[in-house]
Parts: structure tokens; sequence; C-alpha cells
């Protein structure tokens, strides 16, 4: 995962500690067909998204890579 030097927090665990699962936290960020997500509104009102979400990766279990973002406190 990417470490900028700012305090972060995975996607991950905050889907951990909400209790839902991680692909409805990223489904809410990326968006789908019917709606935008938060990525697309702060992108498109260029709020700089780094300054909430940062793209990142990680390794699952049985060795895929897969999409998360650490979060920022404004995030």
């Amino acid at each position: 995962m990417n470490n900028l030097g700012k305090a972060t927090i995975t996607t991950l665990e905050i889907a951990e500690m909400m209790e839902v699962e991680h692909k409805r936290l990223l489904r809410k960020l990326d968006g789908d067909k019917d709606r935008k997500g938060y990525v697309q509104i702060l992108t498109e009102a260029q709020m700089g998204l780094s300054d909430f979400f940062i793209p990142s990766t990680y390794r699952d279990s049985s060795g895929k890579e897969n999409k998360c973002y650490e979060v920022t406190k404004l995030g």
C-alpha cells in the first residue's frame, strides 16, 4: 500500500469497523452505472481526490491483487 506520509486508514479497515462488505464500500466510492461515487464527485468538483482518498491495492489470501483506498482524516 502507498505511504505518502499522511495518516490514513484503509477501506478494508473501515469496512470491518462498519461491519459492511468491502465491495459495498468501494461501490459507494467508485459509483456504479446508476449513480456517481464519491471519487467521481470529488474529481468533477476539482477538490483534490488525494486529500480524501488515495488509490491503493492489497493482496488477498490467494495472492490476488485487489483495489482499495487509503482514506485520510478528511475522507
